[in-house]
């Protein structure tokens, strides 16, 4: 019997003992584009949603969690596929119920899921099951539905608006069979990716896919070009040039400046009279707007300047004095009360529940007084905070007196 060969031997004789050939990449051209400024207005939207998730989620694993700046590109399925390789992946559905219209999707491994679900379980992460069950899955859902409601919170604050969204749908998937899942995922067709690199710290180091339709990329560009003033700005005339300011903050936070300019000095002279020299930069409108006040402000009678002067209006000119005075600031999470009782019975593990929100923006104290507020982020390996709302140079003065 020595002489019969194995299934397996006729089968390299068939086959003639070479190797299969290496399939060709198929290269597909996009169809669709976005500009390198649209790129930059998702990405600015991106980083500032998935970094307000990502403290949400630091929080609830009771972790050191970072995200790192987005990469906005045209997408097709075979991309993923590529860049996610074989396996389960977890897939989250976020529709958004007010604010904005259209669905997003995150995309993860199913490993790194795994993990995530072991934290929220109380456990450390070390030891995950090898599946993901429905109690796991469960978690796994709650952490995204904590990051989520955190972003829409972060960018309801930032375009003035409410957003809310549905409870995020979850589902574990073979990236084969995603295509029955949602049809952004069919053969050759296009969306917009936004590719973040999560980590948390010892445990997890893998990419994250948020996934948007291409229509709904373009609404959001446009939200934020809005918000910008770069549209408004777009359609002076070119004589205007000579007053145009490069802006020096991002897109998000111009609107809380531009209030500042949007009501003429002349209306209230006697109320307002500081706000003739104004201290911060202005925008592009905002300075032009000023151009057009100061002609009117130059007619005003000199009378106005014999009404009540503040003490303070004479600090800028010795300012410079006390430049290198050091101030304590301090970043203020929340507060809350407590009974003595419930003190004494503090512990490792015991949870303090503060009086702001999850998302909520932080107050940013100096010296004890609050002058701005903010959310947290991180940097590196260190917690930071981005300011978002800021009071005016003088009254920051005042408050540190």
């Amino acid at each position: 019997m020595e002489g019969i060969l194995s299934q397996e031997e006729i089968d390299v004789l068939l086959g003639g003992g070479s190797d299969p050939e290496p399939e060709v990449e198929e290269h597909i051209v996009k169809t669709i584009k976005l500009t390198k400024k649209e790129e930059d207005a998702i990405g600015e939207m991106g980083n500032i949603s998935i970094g307000s998730s990502s403290t949400a989620l630091s929080t609830l694993l009771m972790r050191e969690v970072s995200i790192t700046t987005p990469k906005v590109e045209v997408l097709t399925f075979a991309d993923l596929k590529k860049d996610l390789k074989g396996g389960e992946k977890v897939l989250i559905k976020i529709e958004y119920k007010s604010g904005f219209s259209g669905l997003n999707i995150l995309l993860l491994k199913k490993e790194d899921a795994v993990v995530i679900g072991d934290l929220m379980m109380g456990n450390e992460g070390t030891n995950p099951p090898a599946e993901l069950d429905d109690l796991y899955l469960s978690a796994v859902g709650e952490s995204m539905n904590q990051m989520m409601g955190s972003s829409a919170t972060a960018l309801a604050g930032m375009f003035s608006k409410d957003i809310d969204i549905n409870p995020p749908e979850v589902a574990i998937e073979d990236i084969e069979k995603l295509k029955r899942q949602t049809d952004f995922f069919q053969e050759n067709k296009e969306f917009i990716g936004v590719k973040f690199k999560l980590e948390i710290k010892d445990l997890i180091n893998t990419n994250i896919y948020q996934i948007m339709s291409y229509d709904f990329s373009k609404m959001i560009a446009k939200e934020m070009f809005a918000l910008s003033g770069e549209e408004e700005a777009s359609q002076q005339t070119p004589n205007m040039g000579q007053h145009e300011q490069p802006m020096q903050q991002p897109m998000y936070q111009q609107p809380m400046q531009q209030p500042m300019y949007q009501q003429p000095m002349y209306q209230q002279p006697m109320q307002q009279p500081m706000y003739q020299q104004p201290m911060q930069q202005p925008s592009m409108m905002g300075n032009y707007n000023m151009y057009q006040q100061q002609q009117q402000v130059n007619i005003q009678p000199a009378q106005f300047s014999n009404f009540g002067t503040p003490n303070y209006q004479n600090l800028p000119t010795n300012i410079d004095l006390i430049m290198d005075v050091p101030l304590e600031v301090t970043v203020e999470l929340g507060r809350t009360k407590m009974q003595i009782k419930d003190i004494l019975d503090l512990g490792t593990g015991s949870i303090v529940e503060l009086d702001k929100l999850a998302g909520e923006p932080v107050d940013v104290l100096v010296n004890g007084k609050l002058i701005a507020k903010g959310e947290v982020v991180v940097i590196d390996e260190s917690f930071g905070i981005r300011i978002t709302d800021i009071v005016s140079q003088m009254e920051r003065l005042t408050k540190v007196q």
